[in-house]
Formats: structure tokens, C-alpha cells, sequence
């Protein structure tokens, strides 16, 4: 334990030195968290998982990862990591659910059920989870010329045991899923795609689709892939070389200490950005793209054993400015949401989510994960101003009816454009009993006509490695108009 200690004294030494942009922390805070009455969402269960019933079925599941909205469909990404029956014959693999109304029935439209055959891990599930889910929507070819008409493909990046890179696509909502790989497998190694994107190069014209990947435990674990979109076979063709690191970039498979994930991508000001662990890079457009490290930040004390450092990177508009900021948020304890100016790369740390919590809550609140994926603007019919709404999971060791050391329940951060908080819950109060939810990880505006305007679907649960059945959770929100006494 002694050697490890400063093994770890000497890596965060090293990412002192060897990260050459300072670390840009705001001495300003702009931070308030509220538990307000003027965003209030009536929610109901839509996904049909009980974690009571031990038994498994045709839709089930861990966690849900991930949304999207497409062509008049809610598309799910569900993952049955740490499934206390992952040897269970029976049990699925990380799967794609499908609703076509807000009053119809959840249907599996992607199923992978492949199992391992060899090794330690012989006779599981190849694939765990559905890592990320998302809607790429096309405007142009691989040349740069305009499509007729948008194309809108469903993107599926899997936790795969074989260590292998691939892309699981679909063509709108009739579409066959076809598989892309773009590495091969390396057993042994873990592998996923965890964020999409698609963005056009402002030098070469053409719209590309990014794959932010990892690898464990290999050398170049973190990379970014591309494709282009080609109108004569319908497909994405992607180059399965990965996109270059700049010069300044340290060693991500060791400053990372092995957690170098590309959590998210951003346009910004007609930038393209992407966060990986504790480093922001910025793309550099044309035909030799380089991503280039603009922003670090080291926290006071090292990550927590498996943080992701920066999530749910986003691009946030400015009351009274023409530019856009960008908004991250550090899952570690304390949790902190800093907007970046990126004309300057400096920060403003706008709150202190643990504090925060901490204070409202009268408890003890540590280690926090917030916005998983991304972060969800909303153009909330109600709201007097821009919202932008942040799932997260919260550490609250005790409190009474935790799951384990985690709040039991669900609850998300809400944005007001001028940059104060409140803090809202997520629970069906006509359900019997009190599901442990655990995390907003992922949340989305409704893509049905039916619904009411400003109806988001969001769905989570975390397992944090403890072994559990059945516990994935997708909600339906309607909004509610806040009480007469809130309206201004």
C-alpha cells in the first residue's frame, strides 16, 4: 500500500508538470441551489421493470444509459452491468428498447446476445451495456454536398468484454442494425464507444460523425474516430485511423490513471470540443485534424479510484453575450460545475454541488456524478428563461434507506440562464413502494405529438459495481404550472 501511495504522488506530480495549459479555476463562484417551486414535473413510470422480481424476462436490465428521440420513436440504451444473474443462460445482453407512443408498450428493437467462449469471463454476455445511444441527423455527404433531405441514423456504441470497437447503426425507424467494426478485438481488455457526435469541419466543409472510444489497458487507449455519411450506399464510412493527439497531449493511459474516457463533445462557437478526464481538447479543423489540449484543471486532492473527471460537456448560450460558454461538471468530491470562456480558456467555478447539497440537504454529501452524458437545454413552454437540466447521482453515507452509500433516490440539477440552481426529484407517487433509483443518467425531450409540451422522458439507476437485478428506470415528466404565488 506504501509503494502505491507514491506511485500515486509521482503520476500526479508528473500531470503537474507535463500538462502545459495551468489549470484555470475561478476564484469567482457564482453558486446557488434552491429547491424551487417554479420547475415542477408530475412523473410516472413508463418502463415496465420491477427490481422486486427476481426473474428474467425479454426487457430487463441495470441500467438505462441512454436516450434519444427519433422520427416519432424513444429509443432506450440499456445495460445489464454488475447483474447479479450475469450467469444466468437466459440473461440478455446490452440491448435497444423501443416506444411508439407515450401509452404503448416498450419492445426490444436490438438485442446483442453474444456470448464469450473462452477465458475468465467464458460463458457471459459479450456485451454488457449499451454504452451510448444517439441520433445523428446528416445534412451532407462525404464531400460536402448537400443531402435532399436530412438523414437521421440511430448511432449504438457497446461495453464490449472482447475489447473490440464497433458501431452498431440504424437508418431511420425501419432501418436493419448493421455493425461497423472499427478496431479489432483484444482480449482481455475491455473496450466501448461512449459519446457521438456529429459536426462540420469549418475548413474542408464536410460533416463528420466522432467516435470518442477507449481501450483498456492499452497504450493509446483513448481515441477519436470519424465518418462520413455516402448517399449511394446509405452508410457510414468510417476511417479507421484515429484522429491525432497535439503535441502538448500527455500520456493519456497513464495521467488518466487508466479512466481516459471521451466523455463528451461540444460545438462551441464553431469549435468542436471534447473532454477527457481532467483535459478539454479543441479541434483543430481541416484535412489533418489535430486535437489540441486547451484546459486542464487538477483538483486539490487526486480523483476518486474510477472518476471520469469532466462530464456532460455542453455548450451554453450567455445572457447579454453574443458567445457561447462551456459548461462541465467534475465528478469527484467536492463536485464542481465550472463555465469555461473559450476565447480565453479561463474559468468560473459557478457551483459547488456538494457544498451545496450538503447545506439543503443537512447531511453529508460527497462524492457526486453529474450530467453522464451531456446536458439537456430545454425550451421549457413555462420557463421565463433558457433552462438546462443535469442528471446526477449523489454520495449521502447517511443518510437512512441508501443504497449502499448513495442517495436512493433520483434527483437532477435545474440551470436557469443566469446560472442559479435548484434541485428536483424524480418519483411516481402512485407506486406501492420506493425503488432504489439511485442516478439520472440520462434525460430527453418527448419526441411524441401526444405528449404535452415540455414532457421529457429520463431514465438511470448506477450500480456501482454492486451485484443487483432488474433495477433500470425510465420516467415520463409532464409539466406542471408552477403555483400561482412563483409566476412573475
Amino acid at each position: 500500500m506504501k509503494s502505491s501511495k507514491i506511485i500515486n504522488k509521482l503520476e500526479w506530480m508528473l500531470l503537474l508538470c507535463t500538462l502545459l495549459v495551468p489549470p484555470a479555476f475561478g476564484a469567482e463562484t457564482t453558486d446557488s441551489v434552491n429547491s424551487s417551486a417554479d420547475f415542477a414535473m408530475q412523473w410516472k413510470k413508463s418502463l415496465p421493470v420491477d427490481e422486486r422480481d427476481s426473474s428474467i424476462g425479454i426487457i430487463g436490465g441495470t441500467e438505462a444509459r441512454s436516450l434519444v428521440g427519433m422520427d416519432g420513436r424513444l429509443y432506450a440504451g440499456i445495460g445489464y452491468w454488475s447483474d447479479s444473474q450475469e450467469n444466468n443462460p437466459r440473461l440478455p445482453g446490452g440491448q435497444v428498447l423501443v416506444l411508439d407512443s407515450p401509452k404503448g408498450n416498450w419492445k426490444v428493437d436490438l438485442n446483442l446476445d453474444q456470448r464469450i467462449t473462452t477465458g475468465a469471463a467464458a460463458g457471459k454476455r459479450r456485451y454488457f451495456a449499451i454504452a451510448m445511444l444517439y441520433g445523428a441527423t446528416f445534412k451532407s455527404d462525404f464531400k460536402g454536398r448537400a443531402l435532399a433531405q436530412p438523414i437521421h441514423m440511430l448511432l449504438a456504441g457497446a461495453w464490449d468484454r472482447a475489447g473490440q470497437l464497433q458501431v452498431f447503426s440504424k437508418l431511420g425507424t425501419s432501418g436493419a442494425w448493421t455493425t461497423t467494426d472499427l478496431s479489432p478485438a483484444n482480449e482481455s481488455h475491455h473496450a466501448e464507444i461512449r459519446s457521438f457526435f456529429v459536426y462540420r469541419d469549418k475548413v474542408t466543409n464536410i460533416e463528420h460523425v466522432f467516435a470518442g472510444t477507449r481501450v483498456n489497458n492499452v497504450p493509446d487507449s483513448t481515441r477519436i474516430y470519424s465518418g462520413t455519411f455516402d448517399s449511394s450506399d446509405e452508410k457510414i464510412h468510417w476511417d479507421k485511423t484515429q484522429e491525432a493527439w497535439g503535441k502538448n497531449t500527455p500520456d493519456l493511459s497513464r495521467t488518466t490513471r487508466a479512466s481516459g474516457r471521451i466523455t463528451g463533445f461540444a460545438e462551441c462557437n464553431g469549435k468542436l470540443y471534447a473532454s477527457v478526464y481532467n483535459m478539454i481538447f479543441e479541434r483543430q479543423d481541416g484535412p489533418h485534424p489535430i486535437w489540441n489540449l486547451v484546459y486542464s484543471h487538477v483538483p486539490q486532492k487526486p480523483f476518486e479510484e474510477g472518476s471520469s473527471g469532466f462530464r456532460g460537456l455542453s455548450a451554453v448560450n450567455i445572457p447579454g453575450q453574443k458567445y457561447q460558454q462551456l459548461l462541465v461538471t467534475l465528478e469527484h468530491n467536492p463536485c464542481i460545475i465550472f463555465r469555461i470562456n473559450p476565447s480565453t480558456f479561463k474559468s468560473v467555478a459557478e457551483i459547488n454541488v456538494s457544498a451545496k447539497l450538503r447545506e439543503q440537504w443537512n447531511t453529508k454529501v460527497g462524492y457526486i456524478i453529474a450530467g453522464y452524458n451531456d446536458m439537456l437545454a430545454c425550451d421549457d413552454p413555462l420557463a421565463l428563461q433558457p433552462l438546462t437540466l443535469i442528471g446526477m447521482e449523489t454520495a449521502t453515507p447517511m443518510l437512512e434507506g441508501r443504497f449502499h452509500s448513495f442517495n436512493a433516490d433520483a434527483h437532477y440539477l435545474v440551470r436557469r440562464g443566469d446560472g442559479q440552481y435548484s434541485v428536483q426529484p424524480i418519483a411516481d407517487h402512485t407506486l406501492d413502494y420506493r425503488p432504489n433509483m439511485v442516478s439520472v443518467r440520462t434525460m430527453v425531450r418527448s419526441p411524441f405529438a401526444d405528449d404535452p409540451a415540455g414532457t421529457i422522458y429520463a431514465g438511470g439507476f448506477d450500480a456501482n459495481s454492486v451485484p443487483v437485478h432488474n433495477t433500470a428506470w425510465i420516467y415520463r415528466g409532464v409539466r406542471q404550472s408552477p403555483p400561482q404565488s412563483s409566476q412573475r
